[in-house]
């Protein structure tokens, strides 16, 4: 776990997040975020800022009499309250209570109706993704009882769902107190209520809710407040909008003379320039924008001819797309099309066609100044010459920047390590093993005949469930069956009470001893075929005695590893030179 300081907050807290890729429950997180994501949709929800600038230009001008607050749910991440809101999503889906009735607890499993089995299993995998998460900080091992952490595909959805269900049951309090208009985006609210309406008020219905979620208040100063990156003024029959910024903002991006490709200083400027043509709410502020850009871009060393270009390119960009979305407005409106349209839509039509026929291949390519731009140039002619169905998309990959080479979050722990190849060495003879597993490493060594597993060990309850855990106090499963399923090659798909993997065989037959602290890992990935891949090229690089399959899938582009064929190489070079 990590903290991003909030610079534009006294006492600058923490905002917490936990990186899950590559956890135990990660890929589960994700599909259950992609299957209940309808429950989170609400009339009152944002998409961005753009979505809430187009809704206030959709108010009658009445509106601008009224007054302007907004609401801040304190840590709704780390907060929410996770059985509660758990629960919301199983009456959602199958409604209160059982199927089965209040006696659902005295029968079988089997017995059950389909509809309660399907809630029991959904909620026992939800509780898997959210409350049986793991983290390390300052070196100690903590488990998350509550709250979602920031970083799990889950937690948006999951408070998604508790706020629409606060904002349904307050909703109609909200608006007795003179709430007359009412938008979300994640925990920020944008309201307008009455001249009159007791803002403290409607504070105190929000903060009711629950105990653990409270809201913070922000009303409106000289007729002005800011929500998202907008500041809304209220103006005799308008709403007037432009960017807001905060005031810890200092105008930094990536420097003009950075060794970076040139899209990671195109794309900053270019963006800047949309978000203040869309945000603001006449041409006036939209030119003050874009002087103001104008001075960011100098003050970071960008010429003034790019940044003339990048506003130009960026206008003409939204001015087509304003076009084309009126163009079809008034199609629709008037259910006829004008010879010009009909041509336009024959050549958008062949132009998707042509396009659905194109093979897109992605190419990573390190950047390394103007040659990397010549070299993309040179690829992309090969493929328009060897193969015209197929379009080149390279991606320019910069140096590591300075943050890289030093350490900023917590590390994980070796034997808490997953998805990577390893090798172990004989503390007693040259013997070595190399292997793969997409487990965390000390199941696997355990598997291997260790002892004593480094911490934290299985009976830690380290990335056990409550429901297993309970199981293995009970004496109704064993510790053992907690590791039995291994996706390791070369024949080990055993666990350690056989003690019938190679490099435990080969402890029992010559007494030597295994070095279980110092083992290494050689290479990660999160597929798991490329993970086969590499260990099949540590195989084939480092020859281990021990390992009973050569490799554990067939290599064709290096087939004696990497070094071997690096070697090989330079041999060629050399005798090429030689010749010459």
């Amino acid at each position: 776990m990590y903290g991003l300081p909030k610079t534009h907050k006294d006492g600058l807290p923490l905002r917490p997040v936990m990186s899950s890729i590559g956890s135990y429950n990660y890929r589960l997180a994700k599909v259950l975020a992609a299957r209940l994501q309808p429950l989170r949709q609400s009339q009152y929800i944002l998409r961005d800022s753009f979505d809430f600038v187009n809704s206030l230009k959709k108010l009658h001008a009445r509106m601008t009499k009224h007054q302007m607050i907004s609401f801040d749910v304190t840590s709704l991440f780390t907060k929410v309250p996770l059985a509660y809101t758990i629960d919301l999503i199983l009456v959602r889906l199958y409604g209160i209570g059982d199927k089965c009735g209040d006696g659902i607890n005295k029968k079988k499993r089997e017995d059950w109706c389909s509809t309660c089995q399907n809630r029991a299993d959904l909620k026992q995998l939800l509780e898997i993704a959210t409350s049986d998460t793991h983290f390390s900080f300052n070196g100690k091992y903590y488990k998350q009882h509550n709250g979602v952490a920031m970083g799990s595909p889950l937690a948006p959805l999951i408070a998604g769902i508790f706020m629409v269900d606060l904002e349904r049951k307050l909703m109609k309090k909200l608006r007795k107190k003179g709430v007359l208009w009412y938008k979300r985006f994640v925990d920020d609210t944008f309201v307008i209520t009455r001249k009159k309406a007791d803002s403290d008020k409607l504070l105190k219905i929000l903060n009711s809710h629950h105990p653990d979620i409270q809201f913070t208040l922000a009303k409106e100063e000289n007729q002005q407040l800011a929500f998202l990156d907008v500041l809304v003024s209220r103006r005799a029959k308008s709403f007037v909008t432009t960017v807001y910024r905060k005031p810890t903002y200092t105008g930094l991006l990536t420097k003009w003379t950075s060794f970076v490709p040139r899209q990671y200083k195109v794309s900053p400027v270019s963006t800047m320039i949309y978000r203040g043509i869309q945000l603001t709410s006449s041409y006036a502020l939209m030119h003050q924008e874009m002087d103001y850009i104008r001075s960011v871009c100098q003050r970071n060393g960008y010429p003034i001819n790019f940044i003339e270009n990048q506003i130009r390119k960026t206008l003409v960009r939204y001015m087509q797309k304003q076009a084309e979305c009126s163009r079809e407005a008034n199609g629709q409106a008037t259910g006829q099309t004008t010879v010009q349209e009909v041509k336009h839509n024959t050549m958008t039509k062949e132009v998707k066609d042509k396009d659905r026929d194109i093979e897109r291949i992605f190419m990573e390519v390190p950047f390394t100044g103007k040659s990397t731009r010549k070299f993309i140039q040179d690829v992309k002619g090969i493929a328009r010459d060897l193969k015209p169905t197929a379009k080149i998309i390279a991606v320019s990959k910069p140096p590591k920047a300075v943050r890289h080479f030093f350490q900023n979050k917590d590390p994980i722990s070796k034997d808490l390590q997953s998805n990577i190849v390893y090798k172990l060495s004989c503390s007693s003879c040259p013997a070595t093993y190399i292997g793969e597993t997409t487990r965390q490493m000390f199941r696997r060594l355990k598997e291997h005949g260790a002892m004593q597993p480094s911490k934290p060990t299985p009976e830690d309850g380290v990335r056990r469930s409550a429901r297993i855990a309970a199981k293995t106090k009970n004496g109704s499963c064993n510790s053992v069956a907690l590791c039995s399923s291994s996706n390791d090659r070369n024949g080990d798909n055993t666990v350690s009470t056989d003690n019938n993997s190679a490099v435990a065989r080969h402890a029992q037959e010559t007494g030597h001893n295994i070095d279980w602290k110092n083992w290494i890992i050689l290479s990660k990935d999160m597929h798991p075929y490329r993970l086969c891949v590499r260990e099949a090229l540590a195989i084939a690089e480092f020859q281990p005695s021990l390992n009973v399959t050569v490799r554990s899938v067939p290599l064709f582009v290096f087939p004696e590893g990497y070094s071997s064929r690096r070697k090989g190489i330079e041999r060629e070079l050399k005798h090429n030179k030689k010749i010459q």
